[in-house]
């Protein structure tokens, strides 16, 4: 089995795994169920439910994905996950097309998680090291120097865009500035 956090919600990710089995035409199923998990609370272990998107894959290989949101801590902080069960041979090169066809639908890549997520969750959870290395395994470059250039690529695509879109970065003309009209 492959299990990773994920850096958006269950439900949200729900819907890019959808698209993407769409767009890669594989033929799926998809229901709803329950798994149980555990989390600390006061250091004492206490079991909780959650919901659970499944989604099970017919063709072009067989494979089971599960999306579920925990609370590791208190209900504030949310740590999604995404399971993919019996993962081979057999499989592996569709699954590996599926998450990357996922990554590429997002803002950002689903083992980065943002600094309001790891401060609801807890900065020490050793959860966010093991999104790196689970993405890294389906052969994702999860360094952080690659994440340092995908942000900087994004911002300077970021701002061409917006220069492109800036009306007042229209032509210069030499016509004086006016005063709203009223003299």
């Amino acid at each position: 089995m492959w299990s990773s956090p994920v850096s958006y919600s269950a439900q949200d990710f729900a819907k890019i795994i959808r698209e993407s089995l769409e767009d890669l035409k594989f033929i799926f199923l998809r229901d709803n169920t329950a798994k149980s998990y555990s989390r600390f609370v006061v250091m004492i272990p206490m079991m909780s439910g959650a919901h659970v998107f499944r989604y099970t894959v017919e063709y072009p290989s067989k494979f089971v994905i599960h999306l579920y949101d925990t609370y590791p801590g208190t209900k504030a902080g949310l740590m999604p996950f995404i399971e993919i069960g019996e993962v081979d041979e057999s499989n592996q090169r569709d699954i590996q097309r599926l998450l990357k066809k996922v990554a590429s639908k997002v803002d950002r890549p689903p083992w980065e998680f943002t600094a309001s997520q790891r401060v609801m969750v807890g900065f020490l959870l050793p959860e966010f090291g093991q999104a790196r290395k689970a993405w890294a395994k389906f052969g994702f470059d999860t360094s952080k120097k690659a994440s340092k250039e995908r942000k900087r690529r994004n911002k300077e695509k970021a701002s061409t865009s917006e220069q492109k879109d800036d009306p007042n970065d229209a032509k210069e003309t030499n016509d004086p500035p006016t005063n709203g009209g009223g003299e």
